[in-house]
């Protein structure tokens, strides 16, 4: 249990180089990577946003975490379609019918 401390700087401060640094948590200086197949984030969030995901999670019978990912995936979802109709509208403001190229003078 001594060598794990040490390595996760428990001991206090940690000599690098010339420079003494401190670090507040263990796992700050874990280095092991954590056994699950996906990664894992932390939000901080008010008792009532947590009161509506909870609710949310035991009606939809999933857990809390399961709500929080499929909101974050439709929100992705969303700024995506965003994106890609920025950008064609784009492409449609700046598309001139005498400068295109025919299909047949692109692939003869």
């Amino acid at each position: 249990m001594a060598r794990v401390d040490a390595e996760l700087g428990l001991g206090g401060p940690k000599v690098v180089g010339y420079r003494m640094r401190c670090c507040t948590c263990a796992t700050l200086r874990m280095e092991v990577r954590m056994p699950a197949k996906n990664p894992r984030i932390s939000a901080v969030v008010d008792l009532g946003l947590w009161k509506w995901l909870r609710s949310k999670a035991r009606h939809e019978g999933i857990s809390v975490s399961l709500v929080v990912r499929d909101i974050l995936m439709r929100v992705r979802e969303e700024e995506e379609e965003q994106y890609w109709a920025a950008a064609g509208e784009e492409r449609l403001d700046g598309f001139s019918r005498d400068d295109a190229l025919r299909h047949e003078d692109v692939w003869d």
